[in-house]
């Protein structure tokens, strides 16, 4: 018998009473506000840091098949992503933060990577890096439920709680990206080589992290920070803290579902008979002719 695979999840009794007490506070002014947002990030939500991460975690138990389904997975959530900044610039009437969204979207089509979409970049590296197909799947109930409610968060036609979705989003993507590197290159070591330098996959996690102080995500959450940071005032500040947990929350959920999922399809493989011993009438009766 081997040790059984542990990690955290986020504790949502105490969220709530995080939330309660955010909510309540008297947060004397934005940048305030952000810091404890930021803080309770790595305090209440384990799934969304890498040392805490439950796919990270999971991974030196897991074969092959369990680290490509999250890779397929989180693939589906990227297709969707884009369409979520663009949901929110439909309905948002913020022009700093217009200019925000717009700069996050043509990076997305490839302003940076010699007008080569990230998508594409993801879709063609899977491909040809790992052998997967992330192009055109179905996804699994708990990924497509987590995209049909992101969906609507990003539908708000409330500026400030659209603001916190949109803050969410890039306060948490730093970190989403690390995990991504590791589990995209577990996969690659798990089914022989590795990620090779200048490969479409190398090139498509370059474009959103890096190992040093100048990654992409990083850049794109200072600005999304501070455009959103001229229009929360004391009156609207509520409704951004809402937004901003609504995301968090979905996202973690999110990630901790993927990794019990994998695990549930691990065991499953173990417990299903792969050539059972089917009762046979006609052999019965061959045999006593």
């Amino acid at each position: 018998m081997t040790a059984a695979t542990t990690f955290a999840l986020s504790p949502y009794t105490n969220i709530d009473r995080l939330i309660a007490s955010v909510l309540e506070s008297d947060l004397p002014d934005y940048k305030s506000c952000v810091l404890a947002l930021e803080r309770s990030i790595k305090d209440y939500f384990p799934a969304l840091s890498p040392k805490t991460s439950p796919i990270l975690n999971s991974i030196p138990h897991w074969r092959p098949a369990q680290i490509g389904f999250v890779i397929v997975e989180y693939s589906v959530f990227t297709n969707a992503a884009i369409h979520m900044f663009l949901d929110a610039r439909i309905r948002n009437h913020w022009e700093k933060l217009d200019a925000e969204i717009v700069r996050n979207v043509e990076e997305e089509m490839g302003v940076l990577t010699k007008r080569v979409p990230h998508l594409e970049l993801m879709r063609f590296g899977h491909r040809y890096d790992l052998g997967l197909e992330t192009d055109g799947v179905e996804p699994s109930p708990s990924t497509k439920g987590f995209v049909e409610r992101m969906n609507k968060l990003f539908r708000s036609d409330d500026n400030a709680f659209l603001g916190g979705c949109l803050l969410a989003f890039e306060a948490t993507a730093v970190d989403e990206f690390r995990i991504v590197d590791k589990f995209l290159r577990a996969y690659k070591s798990a089914t022989g080589g590795e990620i090779r330098k200048g490969s479409l996959t190398d090139i498509y996690i370059a474009g959103h992290v890096t190992h040093d102080d100048n990654d992409p995500e990083a850049d794109h959450y200072a600005g999304m920070r501070n455009a959103i940071g001229e229009y929360i005032d004391a009156a609207n500040l509520p409704r951004f803290i809402r937004g901003f947990y609504a995301v968090t929350m979905n996202l973690s959920m999110w990630w901790e579902h993927l990794a019990i999922e994998a695990h549930h399809r691990m065991i499953e493989e173990r417990l299903v008979l792969k050539d059972p011993q089917r009762f046979d009438p006609f052999r019965v009766f061959a045999e006593a002719s």
